[in-house]
């Protein structure tokens, strides 16, 4: 990696004549009118050749830029001309007569285009084929002659020369900006309809309420000249199987890519003269933004023509990884982490010159992170003038960490700090562990849940049959009563963690084949206004889509669970041969197809009955917002809520009139009671 911004492989073209464009007679043409447009073409033939020449001799880029500049307005006029059909059509020519225009791609990894011989160049009789590759190098050495004046700061001292140096690479930007604008908004949309002098678009670097996209210390407006696009284009996908720069994303991603560079030289600029740590912070912060945005656009369009391709292009480069420039990729995902980090540096300055020390830390710390993910001293060239600031920057906040902000900070900032590192931490670990380990993590999960909730029923259990226990009741009896069973607490562990937790995996993967969430906007927290995500989450589409979830869960797989759990403890029961806490079976089955039979009989009803009650509304919530990764975290949580909600608000002066329990195989499965009168009596007959 050599500079910021990224160094463009200019695209390739081969000559052509474009004399062989005959002018036609139309009514009203003189001869002179004639002579003309065969003077013109003669004159743009020369003006595109030295477009080539400058190209292909690797002169500066301000020669290059220049030879274009030059070049449109005879593009431009042969557009027009061909349009108000001054020139005869190339439609019915054969390939000897008639002009075409053959380009090289400037986004395309080096590997793809040495792959790729007999593709490299991409040929077409359109015009506007010439257009939109013109105009794409054009935004390719305004992009690199920003990086030319850029190079110039790296041995620099005085921040005035380094100030002025950057305005002009933000000129520059700016002008880029404004080209891929073009081409992203209208070229690539439309092609030319015959647009006299009166309709040319003007395109410039400001956008129409009159701000700029690209917030820079240069302020002076760029107004280049396009010619209007209208009619679509029609390009044949055979032509053009790896030609990114025909598809509307890539003249996106390297608007957004521009857009952001210009916002790195404001922030280093801003750096320069001294401005605040906050202003610095904000103006970080839609940095990192612009390039990840440029990164999903480069990402979406590399999957996109790999899609797109038949299949013996496609075969070829499946080894090959990106399509693009690999390069131009890992800059944005790097400088998206690195200006992050330099976000949260100068939030970090910014908090402790207002007497913020515990933020001050955690932002701090934070920043460090993110800069060591991003491995600034191997990645970069050290010859980039921003990685030079970038490095010094590191060094600073590293003392800033272990020196003057910790000692201000008070020991309850302290522990509020560390117990906010530790679970930021645990966090990322259980996420990694569910995407390494799903199935066993979710397991453990559940069970461990089970457990929590089982140890708030036991309690509430142990509350209601202090009221009901005999007052001559031995001691030991009462010891007894009131112990925990770790037995049951095994029991439910082993049922989390072996059957529930991996059968909510797979069930929640059968759902997504079942109902896809095809036509619904994806779960995905982003920031936004309330009303925003309103729209994205509780639209009509997905409230339809998870009630489907619901219904069909409840329709099966509520029943198999009910099934499975009085299945699975009344085995374990039986294999432990123990009483369980409250004794609600005294009675000693001989028979275990008897002793399960008569447990479905005597318990399905109602244990079903509270599933019914609790978790559909659970589940319609789990599907609407939850992204699918946490489904089964967020479904064993609510287990332990229900168990806890009756822990803390079950009227416990009248709890012992209670003469219906209740159990779930969701919630930490509640073991059923015996109405009071048979408690009594069993305790009677004990005594």
């Amino acid at each position: 990696m050599t500079v910021l911004p990224h160094d463009y492989s200019l695209p390739h073209t081969k000559k052509v004549n474009l004399e062989k464009l005959q002018p036609s007679y139309v009514s009203g043409t003189s001869k002179e009118a004639y002579n003309m447009t065969k003077e013109n073409l003669k004159e743009a033939t020369r003006a595109r050749d030295h477009v080539i020449m400058a190209m292909s001799k690797a002169k500066p880029y301000q020669v290059v830029v220049a030879a274009i500049e030059k070049y449109l307005p005879y593009l431009t006029g042969i557009l027009h001309a061909t349009e108000n059909e001054q020139l005869k059509s190339q439609k019915e020519l054969k390939d000897k007569d008639a002009v075409l225009f053959e380009w090289t791609s400037g986004i395309l990894g080096e590997e793809n285009k040495s792959f790729m011989k007999s593709k490299k160049y991409f040929t077409s009789r359109l015009i506007t084929f010439e257009v939109i590759m013109i105009v794409y190098t054009y935004g390719f050495a305004l992009c690199n002659l920003a990086s030319e004046k850029i190079k110039q700061t790296t041995n620099l001292l005085d921040n005035n020369s380094i100030i002025e140096i950057y305005q002009d690479a933000a000129l520059f930007l700016r002008k880029a900006w404004g080209v891929f604008n073009y081409l992203a908004t209208n070229g690539l949309v439309n092609y030319v309809s015959g647009q006299d002098s009166s309709h040319l678009q003007q395109i410039s670097a400001t956008s129409s309420n009159g701000s700029s996209p690209v917030p820079s210390p240069v302020n002076s407006s760029y107004s280049p000249i396009f010619p209007t696009i209208h009619t679509k284009l029609s390009f044949p996908k055979s032509s053009f199987p790896l030609l990114p720069e025909l598809d509307v994303l890539c003249a996106k991603g390297l608007m957004e890519y521009a857009q952001g560079v210009g916002q790195v030289i404001a922030i280093h600029t801003a750096i320069a003269t001294g401005k605040s740590s906050g202003m610095i912070a904000r103006l970080s912060v839609s940095v990192y933004k612009t390039f990840d945005h440029a990164q999903q656009s480069f990402m979406t369009l590399d999957t996109k023509l790999k899609n797109q391709n038949d299949k013996s292009t496609t075969t070829g480069l499946e080894n090959m990884g990106s399509i693009l420039d690999t390069e131009l990729r890992l800059i944005c995902a790097q400088y998206r982490i690195l200006y992050r980090g330099i976000t949260l540096y100068y939030l970090a300055l910014d908090a402790n010159q207002n007497g913020k020390s515990g933020i001050s830390v955690c932002y701090i710390v934070n920043a460090n992170k993110q800069l060591e993910e991003m491995d600034v001293f191997d990645e970069i060239s050290k010859s980039n003038p921003f990685m030079n600031e970038t490095r010094r920057i590191f060094a600073e906040s590293k003392k800033l960490e272990t020196s003057k902000i910790q000692q201000k900070i008070s020991s309850h900032h302290q522990m509020a700090f560390r117990i906010h590192t530790f679970s930021r931490a645990a966090w990322q670990f259980y996420t990694e562990m569910l995407q390494q380990h799903p199935v066993k993590t979710k397991g453990l999960t559940c069970g461990f849940c089970t457990v929590i909730g089982d140890f708030f029923t036991q309690d509430r259990l142990r509350t209601k049959f202090q009221h009901l226990m005999p007052e001559n009741t031995s001691d030991a009896d009462n010891n007894k009563t009131s112990s925990h069973s770790f037995s049951r607490s095994i029991k439910l562990f082993l049922y989390g963690t072996l059957l529930l937790g991996p059968s909510l995996h797979y069930w929640f993967r059968t759902l997504d084949k079942l109902l896809p969430s095809s036509g619904c906007h994806k779960v995905i927290f982003q920031q936004g206004t309330r009303s925003s995500l309103w729209k994205n989450y509780f639209n009509s589409s997905r409230l339809v889509w998870s009630a489907k979830r619901v219904l069909v869960e409840q329709a099966s797989y509520s029943l198999f669970v009910t099934s499975m759990y009085l299945f699975t403890m009344g085995s374990l029961d039986y294999i432990w041969n123990e009483e369980t806490f409250v004794q609600w079976h005294r009675t000693e089955y001989t028979n275990y197809q008897e002793m399960i039979a008569n447990k479905f009989n005597d318990d399905f009803q109602s244990t079903h009955f509270h599933v019914m009650k609790y978790f559909p509304i659970s589940n319609f919530v789990n599907f609407l917002v939850i992204p699918p990764l946490y489904r089964g975290l967020f479904i064993n949580l609510m287990g332990v809520f229900y168990n806890v909600g009756h822990w803390m608000f079950d009227d416990k002066t009248n709890i012992a009139l209670d003469t219906e329990g209740e159990s779930s195989p969701f919630d930490s499965f509640v073991l059923k009671t015996l109405p009071q009168d048979e408690i009594m009596k069993d305790e009677e007959e004990s005594c």
